[in-house]
């Protein structure tokens, strides 16, 4: 069984009578929402990429445990829009911000340019999914996309080939990620009808 403490930091788990004690940051149970956990998790880490630093917002966990619903949310429901969507809307309010400060007279960059590229590593291949499929020659055989690889220069780790796409406001970038997570690898398991079966990085 589990039980939480609560300051909402700690979880303790029975197994077989032995107690397990686990110290976390922060825990969400099912009575948090997706707003939760973008303003605890991920609205300081927006805060500090745009002061200049490089941030990381990473899912982990066993199947059916939620990573695809937090990162994306659920198809067609804004309400419950997952951490990558509300990411664009945060950045694109802060970035009005800036220019309203600039038009004030404060210190702040003039403007923010947003871009957005979308990789998915499936099955050890590489995968652009801002790119569409190339057809297949037969009703038999499906779309396949271009594998690309991953190449480490002195500069750092690099895709060549990967689009990197400008973004000019909120709705185009919802229009963009949901076509890339319809693109994604699913499959049926037991617990999910339509499980990601991939792993996918979405750079801002």
């Amino acid at each position: 069984c589990n039980q939480q403490t609560n300051n909402g930091s700690n979880v303790e788990i029975n197994v077989g009578g032995t107690k397990h004690d686990f110290c976390f940051d922060k825990l969400y149970d099912y009575r948090h929402k997706q707003e939760d956990v973008f303003s605890t998790c991920t609205i300081p880490i927006i805060e500090d990429a745009l002061e200049g630093y490089n941030g990381c917002i990473f899912a982990y966990g066993q199947t059916g445990a939620g990573k695809t619903y937090t990162m994306s949310g659920p198809d067609g429901d804004y309400s419950q829009r997952g951490l990558c969507m509300r990411a664009v809307s945060y950045i694109f309010e802060r970035a009005k911000s800036f220019a309203l400060n600039v038009v004030n007279g404060q210190v702040g960059p003039e403007s923010i340019s947003v871009r957005l590229s979308i990789l998915e590593i499936y099955n050890e291949s590489v995968i652009d999914l801002l790119v569409e499929p190339i057809p297949s020659v037969n009703s038999i055989t499906p779309a396949v996309h271009t594998k690309l690889t991953i190449v480490e220069t002195q500069s750092g780790v690099m895709v060549p080939g990967l689009h990197i796409m400008p973004i000019s406001d909120e709705d185009e970038a919802f229009q963009i990620l949901n076509e890339a997570q319809a693109n994604r690898a699913v499959a049926e398991h037991q617990l999910n009808m339509k499980s990601s079966r991939s792993h996918v990085i979405y750079t801002y």
